[in-house]
């Protein structure tokens, strides 16, 4: 015999001689409805809750401007010409920079100035395919762009000049 059934007979031995009055049975039975009524209650008031949650959520949305979603951005074609760099048309980089193509490392480090870093490491197979300069005249040059390329497979570096009084 496991000790539950042990308590148990030992319960209903002392229980057998206690006699509830019928008015003691009815107001257990009260209070057991009066609980019962409570967590029924406590039950749907968590539901109304929820469902109220729900609504305003939605509502919310609504309420709220929807905003539009950015432009994608336009495809960024870059034009080069045997005769030296051209101006991209329609490539702006703000203020009225302009996107050229140049042909070296060295012209490129010329209009960049002495700021203009070579990587002294790419990846086997990796060679320098593009470069490309922004400014506002061809002379001198706010960022460069390098591509390097190997099959399907490219990497870009971006050196940009900080803007004056942000040093």
């Amino acid at each position: 015999m496991n000790d539950f059934q042990r308590f148990r007979d030992i319960a209903d031995e002392i229980m057998r001689d206690i006699k509830p009055s019928q008015e003691l049975k009815q107001r257990t039975l009260n209070r057991y409805k009066k609980e019962k009524k409570r967590i029924g209650h406590s039950r749907l008031l968590l539901a109304a809750c929820v469902v109220l949650m729900l609504v305003v959520a939605n509502v919310w949305e609504l309420i709220l401007p929807q905003q539009e979603p950015d432009e994608p951005p336009q495809a960024n074609t870059l034009l080069g010409t045997d005769e030296g760099m051209q101006p991209l048309v329609g490539v702006s980089e703000g203020d009225d920079e302009m996107a050229y193509e140049i042909k070296t490392l060295e012209d490129a480090k010329r209009r960049f100035g002495d700021s203009f870093l070579v990587p002294s490491y790419v990846p086997t197979g990796f060679e320098l395919d593009d470069i490309y300069a922004y400014g506002h005249d061809q002379s001198e040059a706010n960022k460069i762009v390098l591509t390097y390329t190997s099959g399907d497979k490219s990497f870009t570096i971006i050196e940009k000049k900080a803007p004056m009084g942000s040093e």
